[in-house]
Formats: C-alpha cells, structure tokens, sequence
C-alpha cells in the first residue's frame, strides 16, 4: 500500500474489502471517532498519488509508445473522477461523500490492495530514463478494465439501469441462479443471458457486481475497450475475478477468442484465482427451444452474429467453449404482477409523495396489453406517464417511448443543445458509440465534421454532449461517445429523427440523418447493422423503419444490410407481417453477392413464414433450397431438415417427414438439441401413422440423449406416456408421467399435459378417484395452456361418465363447448364425449345433436369427425332410423385416411344396422371386409365374427353360425358379457358342429 495514506481509511478499506465488512460500519467506525481530519488527509494523499501517476505518463505520451498507452487504458478513470468528488465536497461533508460512495470505496480498496505496489514501483523508476521507464511498464501485467456503471454519476437520464433509481425488485430467483455460478468449483465458467431490451440484464449484472465487491473484482467491460487476446493471455487475476460483457453481439469474435484462451489456460491450471464472464444480449443461437418445430418463427433463428461467437470451424476449439458453459442461455423470465406493481408503485410515491396509487387491477390490465412481460424499462416509462397524464388505457410500447423521448427533447431544449451535437448524438447511437480512439471511429467522426455536421473531435465540450446524453461528462481522457439509451429510446430517436427530416423535406435522400446513415454505414457496417436489427425487433411498425434501411451503396455494407434486412424479416413475421417478413427473406435470396449462410437462413425463414401461414407446399420449396444449398451452414442444414419434416407431417406426407428427420439425426456432429428435437417429432409422426412401437423408441432414444435440454427430455416423457397409454401399458403411461411431473423445472406445459395423459391412463385402468384427481389438477395448475385445461375438462368429463358420473360428465364438456377461444380439437372432444354420456344416459336425440355439431364444425379434426359419424349412426339405430345410420356409417368409411380401427368399427355397425334392417346379404359383406381388413384391432374382428354368426344362425346355418362364434370366441377381445354369451352359444348350439 502507497505511504501517506491516513491508518483509518487505508486500514478500513483493505479490511472492508478483504473480510467483506459493510462499508457502512467502517464509517460508523470513523464517525464515532471523530476522525474527519485524517479521513480528508487520507483521501487528498491518495488523490495526489493518482494524480502524480496520471501527470507522469500524460508527459511521456509524446513517445507515442504502445506500452505507455496502455497503461493509461488501464487506470481506473470511474475511481479517479469519483475520488475528486470526495476530495471537493469539503472536510465537514466528507462522511456524507463517503456514504454516498460506498461501492466504490469497497471497489477503490480492493483495486489498490492488487495494483498499487506494481504501480507505485513503476513511478519509482520513472526517473532513471526511457528504456528503463519501458522495462518498468513491461512488468505491469496485462489486466482487463473493469467498469461499474453509475459510479460517481449523477445521471439527467433516469431510465437508465446505472442510476439505479429504485431497487431492483422481484429477481431473487435470478440472483439465486447466478451466485450459484460464482460458487461453481470450477476454475472458469462462461454463461449467458438473454432478453428483449428492458427486461433488466444490465440491471441484474450490475447489482450481482456491487453485491460481491468484498470479494471479488468484478465490473463491465466498456465496449469501445473490448481486451485484445493478448490480454486475457498474460493477465494474472489476484482476485477471483467476474467479468461482465454487454451487447455480446457487437464483439462476438473476441468474446469468443476469450473463453478459448481463459478455459486453456485454466485446463493449464494457469489462472490462479476464479474467473467468469456473464455475457448479456438479446438472443442466442442454437435454437434450444422445443418450439422449433410447428413454430419456427416463434423460436426464431440465429442471428447472423451468432456464427461468429459458435464458430464450428474447430471441433477442439468448441468444445473448450462449451465444457466451460455453465449452463444453457438463460433467458429472463418476465416479472410477475406482484413485483410488477412494486416497481410501479415505487416510481409514483417517488415521482407523486402522498398521493394515491392508481387502481391496480386496471393499471397492471393496461400493462399487460402494452408489454405482457412486464419490463421493467416500460414499468418505468409508464409510472411517468400516469403521473403526467393520469391512465395509460391504450397506449403501446411505442406511444411510451415517444412520450420519455418527447420529455428527453424538452430538457435539451432547456440546456440549449444545439443542432450539431443532436446530429453527433444520433450518428454515436447510429453505431453503438463513437469511440474516438478507434481509428475507424475517429475517422468516422473526422468524416462528419467534414461536412459540417457534427462539430470537430478536437472542439468537442464533453459537459454539452453528456447533458444531451443523460449522463455525467467522463474524464478529461474520454474517448468514447455514447449514443442514446436505453437502447430502445435509442432506436426511437433515430426512427423519430428520419421522420421529421422526411416530413420536413422534399428531397428525402438527402438530409442530414441519411447523410449520416451513408457514413455510418462507410466506417462501421456491422454496427449499424446491428442498430437496425433492435430497432426492427422494437419498433417494427414504425412510418421511418424503411427509411433507416434504404440500401447502402457500398458493396462490403451491403453485406452487412443483408443481414439486417434478414433479422427485419424475423420481426416482420413474428408481429403477423407476413407479407413483408416474405419480401425481405426474398431481396436477400436473389441480392447478388449476399454471404451463402445469409442466403441459407432467408430460405429457412422464409419457409418458416410461409408454414405458419398455412403454405406448407412453399414451406417445403424454400427448405429444399436451403438444404440443396452449396455451402450452406451444416447446423442451417440440419435445422432446415427438421422443419421440413413438420412441414411435411402437416400436409399428410409422413413417409416424408420421417425421412427429414432421420437426415438430421444421421448429420454428422449434429447439436444434441437438434437430434433431441428430431426424435421427438419423429416419434409424434409414427404415432399418427399408427406405429406407436417407433413413437416409444424415438421418445426413448430421446430421453437417454446426452444434452438434450430438459424441455425435450419432458416432451418425450408425455409423448412416450401417451403411446404407451394408446398401446394399452397404462401402468408404463402412469410411469412416464409421473416421472415428467417430479422432473425439477419441467415446463409448466408439459408437466400439464403429463397430468391429463395420467388421468386417461389412470382412468382406462379402473382408478377414476386418480384420474379425476389429475385433471382437476392439471385445470389448475399455474402456467398451464388454455389447450391443455380444455383437454383436462373433457378427459374429466369422459371419466366422470365412465365412472357413472353422467351429470358431472356433462358439466365438463359443456364447459369446453361454451368457452370462447377453445380449441377446435377438443371442442369436437366435447361435443363426441358428451353424445356418448347423452346416448348412454338415454337421451339419443341429444347425442345426435352433439354428434352432429362435431361432424359440421369447420376445421374438426378427422379423427373426431369419424368418431362422431360412428357415434351417430349408433344413435341413430338406437333410435329406430337405421337408413340414417346406415348413411352415417358409410359416409365414415369412406372418408380419406381414417384410422383401420375407425374403419373396422364403422363396418360392424353398418353389418349391425342391415342385420336390424333386413338386409342380411349386406350385414354379412360388411362383417367380412372387418373381418378381412389387414391390422383391424381384434375386438372389432371378434365382433364381426360375432354379428356373422348370428345372421348366419337366423338364417339356419348353425355350421357357419358355429364357425364364426368359435372364431370370435378365441380371440378373447369381446367385453366380458358378449365373451360369456358366444361361449354359452357354442356350448348349447354347437356341440354337434364340426
């Protein structure tokens, strides 16, 4: 530790940061004792040693050396400024500037615990001369930057996650998840985060950094200082070290090249100390998600940087990445109502004191309407509209950005920003910041000038452009601009810029902000491209989005447009725009030059567009192209498969599918995630071709996958549970199922579903108290899907028949039948199950009603239809109309792809409706062909052969009578009073038959 340091502060901060004491008690400590003299002299001793430091190598900069340079990267510019604020706030407010720095006198501790003897060496020898200065700063080791947002800001911008203006309320489950990565034995782990903008990843990386400053150095690494490779190779941590690394997809490359090196040399056992990156972005690749089948646009796609961060280039190098992740992509969840309203509430008595909280039922109903997540980001933008305007009923997200960016203008207006700054603002958010030390950034920023634009670089006032940003100026060294955030207040002020000049000008190519479009895109395509994806995902309504994406002229920005243009289309389809989601994937296709992996991708959205509209033909077109693509991504490939498998599956084609999903389970190296997805759906396929022993096996095969992620574990639990229920092994179903329900963090969905597959399970084998029991859990149950408790119901309903509960069976179909937005599946359910329990109960007019609403519902599912026809024409007998059944039972069988047990069962009963007709020539040609029908299930066999031998016995012919009952009879498959009464037919008629 550097002498002249007063004892208490320099004992109370190493002792706050080495043992982890509160810095509260340490000033309580000081108070107590009156030392505020020390306290000042410490922190002036301090401030001079900095400042001595900083005044040396600002002198030596004229060497112009790259050493000297980075070591003045490397001091903690946040610590310095905040320490001046200490040091000026005067001797009788000190304890008040301390408290007010808590953190970063925990922060300030630790730092100077770990690099203050190397430093203060280096000053030492500044005085023998040049080369030795060098060698000095040669022994400095290489050490990342780390940041803490906010620290010794006072920010204008209150939305922003730094000025931590309320506490960061309902995400102890999340804070939970990550001590628990700090924790992890091993020595380096990487891990990360994802959200739409707002949803809080800043805000929860930010407060896990200050909630372990006592033990670990932890901050952000600023995106303009991005650590070369060789950093991370000679840095030597002397703390367990966590790292944060924002917008991950503006520095994919290096990020990566960082966990590479980090994990080698920790395999080395050459890092010392614990090491983690938490890395936060919007979206991930890899498409973990089970919903990429049926769903593709829900699931999404990689984003074009994604290959850059998952390169597969090296199998060796990937998978160092990935034995060093700690967990899949981690996506915040949304807040819940409750934590939803804290936040609220907590902005209003802030913003309004004393005055009454809006009603709460209606305020978090508008919410829901504007952003169901509940982001904390539009929380806070729309407790400020309440307190300006009283209620926020239909607004939307972007009517609150307008109104925070509407307040944001009026303030520049008040400190007088004029024109040339505002145009440096949007060309800085343009980009993702202006770094001015970066030489296309300075070059960037040189160009604008040029034209008049933006003021000089040279010329800048720092304390101007910050009050535009929101934020407090930086150092007298700064060399980064901002742009305007949050990141979606950002994006508007573009978007609203471009408008105005749009509405404002005749020649709308030529304004100021295309202007600066055209030099963005010059000097740094992949961050303007990044830039427009947000702001398509964000705003992807709004009047000026065209005008941000005019094409750009130059050849390498077109790239980079293409990709943008690419993820616009991802919006577009993913708000309902099909139209426009299929325009953009087609300028990207037929864009000459376009990269084959964007060319890939625009095919297998575009499929995906046209699948979820219905156009699985022009689905499967589109995945064919990406698939018969010269070098198009193996993973594209793969993914491209799958979906063309459900494509397929869709349009009836299951031979097809079948083959698509084989291809991407046989695909060299496919991700587990990929082949866990294809098994799955291959399985769900055989079912509905009838071969429910391939579903049992591909759910199997599933299952035991080696990381395959726990949602597809749990589908194919409930998918083999069913199978095994459909193929008769109850108990087997009631095995899966349960074993889905007691999975830890099973999807809510599926462990619904496993609730209603065990309640039939349990309810075919005699356990109607379980099977009631399990639906009316599953009904309950938080979380489950709307399909799924309409399903609950009428498997309710069906047990509570079976069970001799007619009334009870009843109210549940009815239930269904009367609840708006219901499934048309299980509405057709109820209505075929509550015919059934009408017919049993007597009331075969009512049945036939229920029946013939399912037959005439548009879009029923086939296999209810046929149900219901069979149904029908049973009632109808019952009722005396036997033409009518007659009908019923030959309209079913003559319906395309109906299942052979359907078939079968329509043959008897028409043989059974002839038979009470008269028509015994046509009763025994129907039971014949059931009898002769290639896989029919045998109780339909056996009652073909039972309903033959009695016209054949009516008719005289005891011979064939005796042959038939005897067939039936040693098939076993009759219910337990026919099997009784064909066996004592043969006893007493058949004794003397051959």
């Amino acid at each position: 530790m550097a002498t002249g340091i007063g004892a208490p502060i320099a004992a109370g901060l190493v002792l706050a940061a080495s043992l982890g004491v509160g810095f509260a008690c340490v000033c309580d400590a000081l108070k107590q004792k009156e030392e505020h003299d020390e306290i000042h002299d410490g922190l002036v001793a301090l401030y001079h040693k900095f400042g001595s430091l900083e005044r040396m190598l600002g002198a030596l900069l004229d060497a112009n050396t790259k050493e000297i340079r980075a070591l003045r990267d490397r001091l903690d510019t946040a610590v310095l400024e905040s320490l001046r604020e200490v040091i000026r706030s005067g001797e009788d407010k000190i304890i008040e500037a301390l408290e007010k720095h808590e953190g970063l006198m925990v922060s300030l501790g630790v730092y100077l615990q770990s690099e203050f003897e190397t430093i203060s060496k280096a000053i030492g020898r500044l005085e023998i001369g040049q080369a030795e200065i060098l060698d000095a700063l040669d022994e400095i080791r290489p050490r990342p930057r780390l940041e803490i947002p906010g620290l010794g800001e006072s920010a204008a911008n209150e939305f922003l996650y730094s000025a931590r203006r309320v506490a960061m309320l309902g995400r102890d489950e999340q804070m939970v998840e990550l001590g628990a990565f700090l924790a992890h034995e091993d020595p380096f782990r990487w891990w990360l985060w994802t959200g739409p903008g707002g949803i809080g990843k800043s805000r929860l990386a930010l407060e896990l950094v200050l909630q372990n400053l006592a033990r670990w150095d932890a901050g952000f690494i600023p995106l303009a200082n991005t650590p070369a490779n060789t950093v991370w190779e000679g840095w030597r941590p002397t703390r367990p070290t966590l790292v944060v690394i924002d917008y991950l997809a503006l520095r994919a490359e290096p990020v990566r090249r960082a966990i590479e090196t980090l994990q080698g040399r920790a395999l080395a056992n050459n890092l010392g100390h614990p090491v983690r990156f938490l890395l936060l972005e919007r979206e991930a690749g890899g498409r973990s998600g089970a919903d990429g089948v049926g769903g593709a646009m829900r699931a999404g796609v990689d984003p074009p940087w994604w290959s850059e961060f998952d390169d597969r280039t090296s199998n060796e190098s990937r998978e160092k990445r990935l034995a060093a992740r700690h967990a899949e992509a981690r996506e915040m969840p949304a807040l819940t109502e409750d934590a939803a309203w804290d936040v609220m509430g907590e902005i209003l008595r802030g913003l309004k004191p004393g005055a009454a909280l809006p009603d709460r039922a209606g305020t978090i109903a508008a919410m829901r309407e504007i952003d169901a997540r509940f982001r904390p980001l539009y929380l806070a933008f729309a407790a400020h509209a309440i307190a300006a305007h009283g209620n926020i009923r239909g607004w939307d997200q972007q009517r609150l950005a307008e109104f925070v960016l509407e307040r944001e203008r009026a303030r520049w207006e008040e400190v007088g920003v004029d024109r040339g700054y505002k145009r440096l603002l949007f060309l800085a958010t343009l980009v993702g910041g202006l770094d001015l030390g970066d030489m296309n950034g300075r070059a960037l920023a040189d160009a604008a000038a040029e034209t008049g634009l933006t003021p000089e670089p040279g010329a800048l006032d720092l304390g101007v452009y910050a009050s535009l940003a929101g934020v407090s100026p930086g150092t007298d060294g700064a060399k980064t601009l901002g742009g305007l955030e949050p990141d979606i207040l950002g994006e508007l002020f573009l978007l609203e810029t471009l408008a105005a000049e749009r509405d404002a000008s005749a020649t709308a190519d030529d304004t100021d902000g295309q202007r600066l479009l055209t030099l963005g895109w010059r000097h740094t395509p992949a961050k303007v491209a990044v830039t427009l994806s947000r702001a398509a995902m964000d705003f992807v309504g709004h009047r000026a989005l065209e005008t941000l994406y005019r094409e750009p002229e130059d050849a390498d920005a077109r790239v980079a447009w293409a990709g943008a243009v690419v993820d616009r289309g991802v919006a577009r389809g993913r708000s309902g725009d099909e139209k426009g989601a299929i325009e953009d994937c087609t300028t990207v296709i037929e864009m000459e030059g376009a990269l084959t992996a964007l060319v890939a991708r625009a095919f297998f959205i575009r499929g995906a567009v046209r699948g979820e509209s219905g156009d699985d033909e022009g689905a499967i077109e589109d995945y064919t192209a990406a698939i018969e693509l010269e070098g198009a991504p193996a993973e594209e490939v793969a993914w491209a498969y799958v979906i063309r498998g459900a494509a397929r599956g869709r349009s009836g084609d299951h031979e097809g599918a079948i083959e698509d999903y084989t291809a991407a389970i046989e695909m060299e190296g496919a991700h587990p995630v990929l082949v866990a997805l294809a098994y799955v759906y291959r399985g769900l396929v055989r079912g509905e071709s009838g071969d429910g022993k391939g579903t049992i096996a591909d759910c199997t095969a599933a299952i035991e996958l080696e990381g395959a992620p726990a949602e597809l574990v749990a589908k194919a639990y409930v998918n083999r549970g069913f199978a095994r229920g459909e193929s008769g092994d109850f108990a087997g179903a009631i095995e899966d199922c349960t074993a889905l329900i007691e999975m830890e963090g099973a999807p809510a969905k599926q462990v619904a579903q496993a609730y209603v597959t065990r309640g039939a399970a349990r309810g075919e084998s005699g356990d109607y108290e379980g099977a009631i029991e399990d639906c009316t859990t599953a009904i309950e149950l938080e979380g489950a899907q709307a399909e799924l408790v309409a399903k609950a119901y009428v498997t309710r309903g069906a047990v509570r028949g079976e069970s001799g509960d007619d009334e009870g069976a009843i109210e549940d179909c009815t239930t269904v039948i009367d609840r708006e937005g219901a499934p048309l599946y299980e509405v057709a359910r109820a209505h075929t199950t509550r015919g059934a329990t009408r017919a049993k109960s007597g009331d075969h007019e009512g049945a036939i009603e229920d029946y013939t609403a399912a037959i005439e519902m548009e879009g029923a599912p086939k296999k209810h239809v046929v149900m219901a026809y069979v149904n029908r024409s049973f009632a109808r007998g019952q009722s005396g109309d036997h033409e009518g059944a007659i009908a019923d039972c030959t309209a079913a069988i003559e319906l395309e792809g109906v299942p052979l047990d359907d078939v079968a069962r329509a043959y008897v009963n028409r043989g059974e409706e002839r038979r009470q007709s008269g028509d015994d020539k046509g009763a025994i040609a129907d039971c014949t062909a059931a009898i002769e029908l290639e896989g029919a299930p045998a109780e339909q066999v056996a009652r073909a052969y039972f309903l033959r031998g009695g016209v054949a016995a009516g008719a005289g012919d005891m011979a064939s009578a005796c042959r038939d009952w005897r067939a039936a009879a040693v098939l076993l498959a009759l219910p337990a009073e026919l099997q009784d009464l064909v066996e004592g037919w043969i006893r007493e008629h058949c004794a003397g038959c051959g």
